[in-house]
């Protein structure tokens, strides 16, 4: 297999799409050059708590791994990684423009046992199941997920595996001193996401999203995602973040231009974590669980 492939076959025949509940809801955030590279620093940030995760759920040499709402193709290279060249990662999402960004970097990386396919998570329907079924804050674009994650359990062979990673948006920025700048950045966030209809806890939801679905109870873990100082990574994702999210803020009246000053926003927040030690604003909840063997 190679990673600029666009299709992909198991078993006698392609990969099938067919209905299974209404498509997800649009993405909010969209898939600009801007969304990318918030994307790209985003799995650059939550690679190792996606690693752990991956890693206690199994996924291993030779397996055959379905990573949904893949985006750029971050937890799908982790994924390829993890099974090597005897093993194969699909990754799937709805816009041909993350997916061309996707198969680049997974080339980049020559993990030919990555490809990717156009389409919806709620319809895709391969004509074999799956080892593992992976994905990264997923889930909480869902109308329903609970039908999401039965709907994925059908996909994985009886014994194979669902792991899920979201996140929880803090209230306020942990720190000491307080950042200010920060905390108004995330008010902006956690403001706009709710504007949207999109939960700022989903992360502590999944133990009960697995159960309701009908999984065994999952192996949950809550991980800080935090930085010392000014970290460059944070501040830009951070800033990318408010970036990305700023037609959401401006729509619902929840800021202005004038408010967010974009243009030096990167700049003062800088400025402010230089003078700060610990600090923390969102924690990543991941779980996973084992689809039920036939009785």
């Amino acid at each position: 297999m190679n990673p600029s492939t666009n299709t992909q076959t198991y078993g006698a025949g392609p990969e099938r799409v067919g209905p299974a509940f209404p498509p997800s809801r649009p993405y909010m955030l969209g898939h600009t050059r801007d969304e990318q590279r918030r994307l790209d620093e985003q799995g650059q940030l939550f690679r190792p708590a996606t690693e752990r995760l991956l890693r206690d759920a199994g996924i291993g040499a030779g397996q055959r791994v379905l990573d949904v709402g893949c985006g750029t193709g971050s937890v799908t290279s982790l994924a390829a990684e993890r099974v090597g060249p005897s093993g194969s990662v699909v990754g799937i999402d709805r816009s041909p423009d993350v997916l061309a960004t996707a198969r680049a970097h997974a080339a980049a990386l020559d993990l030919t046992q990555a490809s990717f396919v156009e389409a919806d998570l709620a319809t895709f329907a391969p004509n074999a199941q799956f080892d593992a079924v992976v994905g990264r804050f997923v889930l909480v674009h869902q109308p329903d997920p609970v039908a999401t994650v039965r709907h994925l359990a059908d996909l994985v062979r009886p014994g194979g595996v669902l792991a899920f990673a979201e996140s929880v948006c803090l209230l306020h920025v942990l720190a000491s001193p307080r950042l200010t700048l920060l905390d108004q950045l995330l008010s902006w966030v956690l403001g706009a996401l709710r504007a949207a209809g999109v939960p700022t806890d989903f992360g502590v939801r999944m133990f009960d999203v697995f159960v309701e679905a009908g999984l065994s109870e999952p192996e949950v873990r809550l991980e800080p995602l935090s930085g010392i100082g000014d970290d460059p990574l944070l501040a830009s994702y951070a800033v990318e973040t408010v970036r990305t999210l700023m037609p959401v803020m401006q729509r619902f009246g929840i800021a202005t231009s004038a408010d967010i000053e974009l243009e030096t926003l990167e700049a003062r927040v800088h400025q402010e974590l230089g003078g700060s030690g610990l600090h923390c604003g969102v924690i990543l909840g991941t779980a996973w669980s084992r689809v039920r063997l036939a009785p």
